[in-house]
């Protein structure tokens, strides 16, 4: 899962932990997302798209847009 966003991470050298503190969300909140155990919400992958200077539709291809608790 999040295949893309996972490649970009390595590319860029960002660890979950450092994503995390870069978008202002709890490290366990970021493991649990990147897992897939938590949804990855609109505004989780438009934060993560800015932190990593990249358009959201490049890093999340395959996810179907989530609504609920944005």
């Amino acid at each position: 899962m999040f295949e893309v966003l996972h490649e970009e991470m390595k590319r860029q050298n960002v660890s979950g932990y450092k994503l995390a503190k870069m978008i202002g969300v709890s490290n366990s909140d970021m493991y649990c997302a990147l897992k897939g155990t938590k949804p990855m919400y609109k505004g989780y992958r438009e934060r993560i798209a800015e932190a990593l200077n990249c358009p959201v539709s490049d890093l999340f291809p395959e996810e179907r847009e989530v609504t609920a608790h944005e």
